[in-house]
């Protein structure tokens, strides 16, 4: 098996590298990631790694684990079903899809969500077995 760069030195974009030995095509990648956080900016980090990815991105997760939460993003678990459908069928995401793909609450959810988890733990705190939100 032959590694994919050839041994010779060249410079590239200003850094000494190693030519490839076969030209490479782009590669397809999806990021799917989910916070506890509502807010998008925990993805900075992931996003920016992963720039041309396809990105499917979901704050408070913990959304899906409530009957009437996962309604509310009904749109979004859809999409994701329906991205996964286009990527093996057309090799590509359409771009109506891609807008579900990534979640951003508008400010009163995301207050709801830090109400919710802050009575949550306070119970905790309290040695309550406080339900879920």
């Amino acid at each position: 098996m032959l590694p994919n760069a050839l041994p010779y030195m060249e410079e590239k974009e200003g850094s000494t590298r190693h030519p490839e030995r076969h030209e490479r095509k782009p590669q397809k990648m999806v990021l799917a990631a989910v916070a506890g956080f509502p807010d998008l900016e925990n993805f900075d980090v992931a996003r920016a790694l992963f720039q041309d990815a396809l990105h499917i991105l979901l704050p408070a997760a913990q959304i899906l684990e409530d009957p009437e939460g996962s309604k509310q993003v009904s749109y979004f678990t859809e999409a994701v079903k329906e991205a996964g459908r286009q990527i093996v069928t057309k090799g590509t995401v359409d771009e109506d899809v891609k807008k579900r793909l990534v979640v951003d609450y508008p400010p009163e959810v995301k207050d709801i969500f830090r109400e919710e988890a802050n009575r949550y733990f306070d119970a905790l705190v309290r040695g309550e077995c406080p339900p879920c939100f």
